[in-house]
């Protein structure tokens, strides 16, 4: 039986994920039904274990240590898959199994299932940071430059889009991309303020977007992009200096001045909540405590 790689991967929901039965029964006929119970038990261990994800991810390495490796891969993004939604780690240490297990073995690697399959991980939050760089070589060397950069752009959306944090390199790794395409620093500043404007409730590294800010200065978004780009409102240890010089630089503070972009709630609203977030900060010792100040550092 003949089954495309991208067709393995699920289409009723990850978290009911038979990517591996089915790829057994497509190339290990005699193993179907120890796969089949195979996934079986995955989805019945996951179900008592679903408060420790990592512990699943434990458990799955036992079992997969009885697997011959031609396996691994296909058993370990289905472990993956399962684990969309439970948080970036353990659905990350699972499709670093798998890729492992590729290059360990030298198995050979569908382009059509690797594209679609980090597309998958990417929109669930799922793709480790780690990875970035392996998945954009993938890209590099498996398409023509232009192909490759439309599909990096794709991944990197769907990244965006997700409950995972972006890699602090993004603006580095888009500038690559670009130039392999015969495309300059406009292309750069389209990409990355496309993937910034649809980031939400994360944290976004403090050198993300000191390394976007130039760049999106120097070609400004469109008021659609700068409206975007005002509603993202980084999270975690950061006092909102470098994505609001960014801000101004890029135009999109002017363009709520002047009423081309209204954010969400009226600027009155936007401006509380700018306060609200960054006038504290946690500390390294930890607890929180208010900024000393931001008279320096937000402008």
């Amino acid at each position: 039986m003949i089954v495309s790689p991208d067709a393995l991967l699920p289409t009723a929901g990850t978290h009911v994920s038979t990517t591996y039965a089915d790829w057994v029964a497509a190339h290990d006929p005699g193993a179907v039904e120890s796969a089949r119970a195979l996934v079986q038990d995955m989805g019945a261990e996951l179900n008592r274990s679903w408060t420790k994800p990592g512990a699943f991810v434990d458990a799955m390495a036992r079992r997969a240590r009885q697997l011959p490796p031609a396996h691994l891969p296909w058993f370990w993004d289905t472990v993956g898959h399962r684990l969309i939604g439970y948080g970036s780690r353990p659905g990350g240490r699972a499709y670093a199994a798998a890729r492992a297990a590729e290059a360990q073995h030298g198995l050979p690697v569908d382009p059509a299932y690797r594209r679609a399959n980090g597309l998958l991980f990417a929109q669930g939050g799922a793709m480790p940071a780690k990875e970035f760089g392996a998945h954009q070589r993938f890209l590099a060397e498996t398409s023509d430059p232009a192909a490759a950069h439309t599909a990096l752009e794709a991944f990197l959306t769907a990244w965006a889009a997700s409950p995972a944090d972006l890699p602090a390199d993004l603006v580095r790794r888009v500038r690559a991309s670009a130039k392999k395409a015969g495309l300059g620093d406009a292309e750069v500043a389209r990409l990355v303020g496309a993937i910034l404007s649809v980031t939400r409730k994360k944290a976004v590294p403090d050198a993300l977007l000191t390394a976007a800010e130039p760049v999106l200065t120097a070609h400004p978004p469109t008021d659609a992009i700068a409206a975007g780009l005002v509603e993202v409102f980084p999270d975690g240890v950061t006092d909102g200096g470098a994505w609001l010089r960014l801000l101004i630089g890029s135009g999109a503070t002017g363009a709520m001045e002047d009423g081309r972009v209204v954010p969400e709630g009226g600027l009155h609203h936007w401006l509380g909540t700018f306060v609200r977030m960054y006038q504290y900060a946690l500390q390294s010792g930890g607890g929180v405590a208010r900024q000393r100040s931001r008279r320096n550092s937000s402008t």
